[in-house]
Parts: structure tokens; C-alpha cells; sequence
């Protein structure tokens, strides 16, 4: 009788064991993914004069000394 008790409480834990386990493993199935931040897109002008889009992350923070159209022109090289 004592025999018969203790495997009836062993499959008790076992099965307490099983079910905590498929718990925590189903709990990283359901969690929603997290999506990446969706990054802001600039348009700058090349040196050869095409507009390209580019991630803002991408740019350094700092100089804000805007450009004259004097400088542009002389900057931007047009096709022959």
C-alpha cells in the first residue's frame, strides 16, 4: 500500500514539474515580439545632384550651419 502511495505521488510532482515547464515554455510562444522603431527617412542631395533617402540615425548630430545657394551650386557637379 505504501508502494502503490508513493508512485501516485511521484506522478503528482511529476506531472506539477511537466506542467510548470510546458507553462513557462508556452509563455515565450504567446509573448507579442516587439517590433523594431521605425526609423524617419531625410532626403539629402548627392554630390552629382540625385536626392537618396537615408535613415536619420544615420546623420550626426551637431553642425546646423545651412548651406547658401551660392555654395550649392558650386558644389553640386552636373552631368555632362
Amino acid at each position: 500500500m505504501d508502494v502503490e502511495k508513493d508512485i501516485q505521488e511521484r506522478r503528482f510532482f511529476a506531472g506539477w514539474i511537466i506542467l510548470a515547464i510546458a507553462g513557462l515554455s508556452g509563455i515565450t510562444w504567446f509573448r507579442k515580439k516587439q517590433e523594431p522603431p521605425l526609423s524617419e527617412k531625410v532626403t539629402m542631395l548627392t554630390e552629382d545632384g540625385r536626392l537618396v533617402q537615408i535613415d536619420s540615425t544615420l546623420l550626426q548630430k551637431g553642425a546646423t550651419k545651412k548651406v547658401t545657394n551660392a555654395e550649392l551650386q558650386t558644389w553640386v557637379k552636373h552631368k555632362p
